[in-house]
């Protein structure tokens, strides 16, 4: 981009042309407007200028010529001065140097001195904004994303951690026995994927009998309601669901239907596709002095217990096509255990 170069602006060539009081200077400023070889006309006319009618003031023949002169510089200097104004100004552009408004200038890189260098725990970035992750550790400070670095349970995934993982864990847990079990994520907690086989209360084995001794670490034992109300049945950190806890997983895994039946079902019952690691089995239940249902049905318990005609308790009922939450007479009836993992605070 070409630079302008200002020009001496014709009004004050005019009045230095007027106030110079020898011959010479007036030849050397009165180029800015003719080259005329006419020295006496010349002569004439710079005795005495016109401007719009206003007669300027004569200059002598015995004034000093030195003042004149100082008096030419600094009418020229205002004048380059006008003309620089004129062409824009400086090519360089002025940076914020406001300290009292907290900007400092460091090596052309201007920053608010009043943000920290740190940020309060749970906080991100340059703003320190709060973090968005739930249920992971943020990755806070000035220089963090905010985004969750880890989660505090395997059953969830994502940037903030609130995508369900489900799926079979590599973990196992173990009840009082020493029996080791596996478990699996759905909809964010973490349940057993085999029945109790805890041998404790008036727990119902199918171990005891010897129909079906071999049975007992694929269908483990049967509790009765005394058993479910009053023992610790499931390990530290664990526990029987509630019915809600119960609800809420056949709610997602498809509701009460065959599709919802189905996904709870292990592979090997019926056709069953076991889409979340739960894998039931049609253990059956124990009512009186005899098995039922086996090969046919699961159905494990609630913690809870309410009034009904006797005693009722809400069950989880797995079918070959159907799923439900029932409410049924328990006083003399044993189901099978599966607990959950303690909800994360």
């Amino acid at each position: 981009m070409g630079r302008c170069v200002p020009a001496l602006p014709p009004i004050f060539t005019l009045i230095l042309l007027c106030r110079f009081p020898s011959d010479a200077t007036r030849r050397n400023f009165s180029g800015f407007f003719s080259r005329s070889s006419n020295h006496d006309e010349r002569s004439q006319k710079g005795r005495k200028c016109v401007r719009g009618g206003i007669d300027n003031i004569s200059v002598g023949q015995n004034a000093s010529p030195k003042l004149f002169q100082s008096i030419s510089i600094l009418i020229s200097v205002f004048a380059l001065a006008a003309a620089g104004a004129a062409c824009g100004g400086s090519d360089k552009e002025d940076k914020p140097t406001n300290t009292d408004a907290g900007i400092v200038e460091d090596a052309g890189i201007i920053e608010d001195a009043s943000i920290s260098h740190e940020c309060e725990a749970g906080h991100f970035g340059t703003n320190c904004a709060p973090c968005t992750c739930q249920n992971g550790t943020c990755n806070d400070g000035k220089d963090g994303d905010g985004k969750c670095t880890s989660c505090n349970n395997e059953c969830w995934t994502g940037e903030n951690c609130d995508s369900p993982n489900d799926g079979p864990l590599d973990a196992k847990i173990k009840d009082d026995a020493n029996n080791s079990y596996n478990t699996t994520c759905i909809g964010g907690r973490i349940w057993m994927a085999e029945n109790l086989r805890y041998e404790h209360g008036n727990a119902h084995c199918y171990a005891n009998t010897a129909e079906h001794a071999d049975f007992v670490e694929d269908y483990g034992c049967l509790y009765d309601v005394e058993d479910v109300e009053k023992l610790k049945l499931c390990p530290a950190g664990w526990h029987v669901p509630t019915s809600q806890e119960l609800n809420a997983l056949l709610e997602y895994a498809g509701g009460p239907n065959k599709s919802g039946a189905q996904n709870l079902r292990d592979k090997e019952w019926d056709d069953g596709r076991d889409a979340y690691g739960f894998a039931a089995l049609p253990a059956g239940f124990h009512e009186g002095s005899h098995f039922y249902g086996y090969g046919t049905a699961a159905k494990f318990w609630s913690g809870e217990t309410h009034s009904c005609v006797s005693l009722c308790s809400h069950i989880l009922s797995i079918g070959s096509n159907t799923a439900s939450i029932d409410s049924l007479v328990v006083k003399n009836s044993a189901f099978s255990v599966r607990c959950i993992k303690d909800a994360d605070e």
